[in-house]
């Protein structure tokens, strides 16, 4: 069997298993359960997630979109269907796709694909002096209609243009054969500008330039030639495969962003007119695919077992994990209005837009729908759910019950609006603040103070304050506990609601005063179920920042399997619990199905392998890998700073595992749009790597500066770039000179010299000198 994941966003093959029990139709029709075991799962792209809108074309004869719960595949399906889902195991979709579409190339596309494959030879033996630069082969570039990149029909080249500046095209294939980079493609654009101002040209063709750079550097640009038609290849990327860059880029700059992700999901780079014709193959495919609006939303959970799994396009307890530095608590605020705000999040997406984002989840968090705390080691049960508070009043020291923050959060889910938009509980609000300005005025000397109220037959009776879910209530004369009585606050809201559950409510006389009151003193309207205000709103989130901080067992204590969605308020499965310092009169606590939980974990803090495993099995747990596409292009001098994270990372996850790789967030700064001056950007450069990188890895390897050496590639650089370097000669004066040379354990010493120096960043990537054995920085 296969988990298929719908919804608006992220829909596609998640998960495989096996069936464990069946329905028995001839028992129960209706019956829609299925348990099975979970063997397998891609949680992303960057492992094997495979897209929607892929099964829709490699498998077009199913029709996924009108696929209901627990539903058949045709049976031709299940043989390829396997075979995709092992294949895309532990790679990213993006490299199976590109294998995919190799293989079941169709003709058209295979010729154009060897034409393409023949003029970029071709050129190759031109740059590489092999061959002589040919007029046919310059009318090819800049004058045909269709070549083997790409056609540019109608906007080609005139005959008569390609005539007239026969010469200067010359020129300017010479110098983009030299250095088909941006520089050079800036100067063309000015070069032809020129030209047009001159009358040699009549038209800009920049799809015509562009096209040039294609033949000739196709390892750094691909066969969309319109900025236009890239950005909606990257738009369809963002969209179905998590890529994340800038599009706010140049036709070249949004080239090395789509190359870069391309690099990082493991294409290979031998094979690149290959690669670029699968690009434009998904160009394509995006274009015409249906948009995911579209698409049904299973109704209800139609699978429970050993592993369960919503139905919901957004687990009701999710964890995003990664290494320090890869954006959990930034991607927390964008996970929250997933579930909350879904249409705001699509319309305010795009990276210029997260300050509408971080507004609009502040106001959420104002109206109290997003709670966000974090764990620590001094966090505790009492906290989260309830415990005893030592209070001091009028000098006395009192003990009372206070509720965490997780049981404030489901007791306000439970009623289901949020508090500014609730009647009753502003009514109620009004009424405490009556009674504690009244017991505090204690003007009463015969002891008897309260609020007095009356009942329907006009019977009076007293109310005093009490805990924070119930009031006491006695008749007008009298404090005697023998004649009190407490009534529910729930009891009250539910009697409010014209007792919707229809069950018996203990002191309904009491509670219709308490009501009557409301009414006439503290502003409650006659209730009308029809009023948005006494709607429920639907979702409440909990952001538990830093969740494997915290001892998870003691914190959580019994909620560990109330928070199962099996196991939440009014599923088929439902528990509840009674709470250590609960009244008696308090009802058993339940976790509300409308309350969502997004824990964040760093990995290098803690490995996942060691999370209590209680914990693992009820959430969902989903990585955030660095993203080296964020950085790739944007530079610091000649540093690519997408290569330089990658690099580094490549052999952190060597040395120590991926779980402690570094966070493209470290990096982040540098791409302020207001740190123009390059002077400035490698300043900033410095400080990050001295104040922030270096302390990280030596945490990471305990002090360990040898492999912290073998990290910044200081092992093989001049002795004046190494970041860190082993002393090898003492003071004699310290040991005296035969135990000076004995001695293994030689201290290490920070280049503070390094951090000012290019080159030094440079050699982390690139070698560009081998430092002789035993050097170090004079």
């Amino acid at each position: 069997m296969y988990v298929l994941r719908m919804g608006p966003e992220r829909q596609g093959l998640y998960a495989s298993g096996h069936i464990i029990e069946a329905p028995h139709h001839a028992l129960n029709p209706n019956e829609r359960t299925v348990h099975f075991r979970v063997d397998q799962v891609h949680a992303d792209c960057a492992n094997g997630f495979v897209p929607l809108v892929l099964l829709q074309q490699w498998f077009a004869d199913q029709d996924w979109v009108t696929l209901q719960d627990c539903a058949p595949l045709k049976e031709p399906l299940a043989g390829p269907l396997e075979t995709l889902w092992q294949q895309a195991q532990g790679q990213h979709i993006l490299a199976t796709y590109a294998a995919y579409a190799d293989a079941d190339r169709g003709n058209g596309h295979k010729k154009w694909l060897a034409r393409y494959e023949e003029l970029t030879h071709r050129v190759a033996q031109v740059r590489s002096g092999e061959h002589e630069l040919s007029e046919s082969l310059l009318a090819e570039l800049w004058e045909w209609s269709q070549n083997g990149v790409t056609g540019v029909a109608p906007g080609h080249l005139y005959n008569a243009e390609f005539q007239s500046g026969k010469a200067l095209l010359f020129e300017f294939t010479k110098k983009i054969l030299h250095s088909p980079d941006e520089q050079t493609l800036n100067e063309v654009y000015q070069d032809w500008a020129n030209a047009k101002q001159r009358g040699i040209f009549s038209r800009t063709l920049h799809s015509v330039i562009h096209r040039v750079f294609a033949a000739v550097a196709p390892q750094h640009y691909s066969s969309l030639l319109n900025r236009q038609d890239l950005i909606s290849l990257l738009k369809g990327m963002a969209k179905y495969f998590e890529l994340r860059c800038n599009l706010d880029q140049n036709w070249a700059g949004l080239n090395r962003a789509l190359k870069a992700f391309m690099r990082d999901a493991g294409l290979d780079p031998s094979h690149e007119i290959k690669n670029n014709v699968a690009m434009w193959e998904l160009y394509e495919l995006f274009d015409h695919a249906r948009p995911l609006a579209a698409l049904p939303l299973p109704q209800d959970q139609c699978m429970k077992g050993h592993n369960t799994m919503q139905a919901s396009s957004v687990p009701l307890n999710q964890i995003l994990f990664g290494p320090p530095g890869t954006g959990k608590t930034y991607h927390s605020i964008n996970a929250a209005l997933e579930i909350l705000d879904p249409d705001f999040l699509r319309d305010h997406g795009e990276p210029e837009q997260r300050s509408a984002l971080k507004k609009r989840f502040e106001t959420l968090m104002k109206a109290g729908q997003i709670v966000f705390c974090t764990f620590h080691q001094s966090f505790s049960y009492e906290d989260f759910i309830q415990g005893i508070r030592a209070e001091t009043q009028d000098g006395q020291l009192t003990y009372s019950v206070h509720n965490g923050v997780f049981k404030q959060l489901c007791d306000r889910a439970r009623i289901g609006v949020i508090a500014q938009n609730d009647v009753l509980d502003k009514a109620i609000h009004q009424l405490k603040k009556t009674l504690a300005e009244l017991e505090l005025a204690d003007a009463d000397t015969d002891g008897v103070y309260g609020l007095e109220m009356r009942t329907r037959t006009g019977k009076a009776f007293r109310v005093r304050p009490s805990r924070d879910h119930t009031l006491l209530v006695f008749p007008s004369n009298s404090t005697s506990p023998k004649t009190q009585a407490r009534i529910m606050l729930k009891d009250l809201r539910d009697f409010y609601a014209q007792n919707p559950t229809g069950r018996l409510i203990a002191g309904e006389t009491y509670l219709w005063g308490v009501l009557d009151y409301l009414k006439r003193h503290c502003h409650l309207p006659v209730y009308d179920p029809k009023l948005p205000a006494q709607k429920a709103a639907d979702k409440f989130v909990m952001i538990i920042d830093e969740i494997n901080r915290g001892n998870v067992s003691r914190i959580f204590g019994e909620l560990i399997t109330l928070i199962e969605p099996s196991k939440r308020e009014g599923a088929d499965e439902a528990l509840s619990a009674e709470l250590p310092y609960a009244d008696e009169d308090e009802p058993r606590f339940s976790v509300p199905s409308n309350v969502y939980l997004i824990g964040t974990m760093n990995t290098a803090d803690r490995s996942l392998a060691g999370m209590d495993i209680a914990l693992r099995r009820r959430f969902v747990f989903k990585e955030m890998p660095p993203n080296t596409a964020l950085l790739s292009g944007h530079r610091v001098g000649d540093i690519d700073l997408g290569d330089l994270l990658s690099i580094m990372n490549q052999r952190i996850e060597a040395l120590l595992g991926r779980e402690h790789c570094l966070g493209h967030a470290y990096f982040m700064p540098l791409l302020d749009p207001d740190l123009s001056d390059s002077e400035a950007r490698f300043k900033l450069l410095s400080i990050v790597f001295q104040n922030q990188i270096l302390p990280l890895l030596q945490e990471y390897f305990f002090e360990d500066w040898q492999r912290i050496q073998w990290v910044l590639n200081d092992h093989r650089k001049p002795n004046a770039d190494r970041f860190v370097y082993q002393v090898t000669r003492l003071n004699t004066d310290l040991f005296g000179a035969q135990i000076d040379q004995a001695l293994d354990n030689r201290p290490w010493r920070i280049n503070e010299d390094a951090f000012t120096r290019h080159s030094a960043f440079d050699g982390i990537i690139e070698v560009r000198q081998v430092a002789p054995e035993g050097a170090t920085p004079s």
